[in-house]
């Protein structure tokens, strides 16, 4: 009886430091399905000159001090190939106005289940030095992993669990100098490190893969402008067979991004310009491609 009750002791406190202390806010919002659009600020998205079919893709809801509070996303897209999932994304600060917790709802019509992350970041004075990233999901039972035909049946309750731990490391004069999440991570890159010059601009940036490297890179500054090229590499050595990709933005005299442009093996293959109102709270953006054709325009507008 006691071996059984030790046992028993066990479990419950590895049950108890398993599951992590997730927040009452947030599992409050564990299951929403409200998901209209907010008014704060809103993006519409045309593809090519097709301005008829405009989309609103993004809202944002502002806090009193103007920092995004809320975020609902309806097949946004970062660029002409790339969409964002669908969801509703909520960030909490602390009094110091640290961005603390990020919840992130996302939506998928053809999950029945919730897919929720929560992220929390720990600061030491005013840096960043941890961020956790857990996930609340099913997950397949262990005798059903490999039925070729799954149904509801073969997946556990949904659970909190550690998806993400990333830690942050910076130098003596406050810069961060790399980031690394030696056992999870939600990528295969799981490790970066950075070097600056004497006046603090970024000169190389390092992806890893545990301790191989996948990319260099290299950065130079120019008045307004930034330029920066990645190298991939294969066992150590610059990869030939990788195209070789270069990126170059300019800003204005607010530091706000006017133009970028990607160039593969020296040719331009996309070109993205910015155009701001007075104030700079509303733009609009425009993605090109190869040929300046228009490929995507982005509108921001803010009540």
């Amino acid at each position: 009886m006691k071996i059984i009750s030790l046992l028993s002791l066990i479990f419950i406190l590895f049950i108890v430091f398993l599951e992590p202390a997730i927040p009452e806010f947030v599992k409050r919002t564990e299951h929403v399905s409200n998901f209209e659009h907010f008014d704060d600020c809103r993006y519409y998205q045309y593809a090519q000159n097709d301005s008829l079919n405009i989309k609103l893709t993004r809202s944002e809801q502002l806090d009193s001090l103007g920092r995004v509070a809320a975020v609902n996303s309806e097949r946004f897209q970062i660029n002409n190939y790339t969409f964002t999932s669908s969801g509703k994304t909520y960030r909490h600060y602390d009094d110091n106005g640290k961005l603390i917790y990020v919840i992130n709802h996302r939506r998928d019509p053809n999950i029945s289940d919730p897919n929720i992350t929560f992220s929390v970041q720990t600061y030491s004075v005013d840096k960043l030095t941890n961020r956790k990233r857990y996930i609340f999901r099913s997950r397949i039972k262990e005798e059903s992993k490999y039925n070729h035909m799954l149904s509801s049946e073969d997946f556990e309750p949904p659970t909190w669990q550690l998806e993400s731990d990333e830690y942050f490391y910076y130098d003596e004069r406050g810069r961060l100098i790399e980031s690394n999440a030696p056992e999870l991570f939600t990528s295969s890159q799981n490790r970066y490190t950075y070097t600056y010059d004497e006046n603090d601009q970024l000169l190389k940036k390092t992806s890893y893969s545990g301790e191989k490297v996948i990319w260099k890179e290299h950065y130079t500054h120019r008045n307004d402008t930034t330029s920066y090229e990645r190298v991939w590499f294969n066992d150590g050595k610059p990869d030939d067979s990788r195209t070789v990709l270069g990126f170059t933005e300019v800003y204005n005299s607010d530091g706000k991004i006017i133009y970028e442009k990607t160039e593969r093996e020296g040719e331009v293959s996309r070109e993205f310009e910015y155009i701001y109102n007075v104030d700079g709270l509303e733009f609009k953006k425009i993605e090109y491609d190869r040929d300046r054709d228009i490929l995507l325009t982005t509108i921001k507008t803010c009540e």
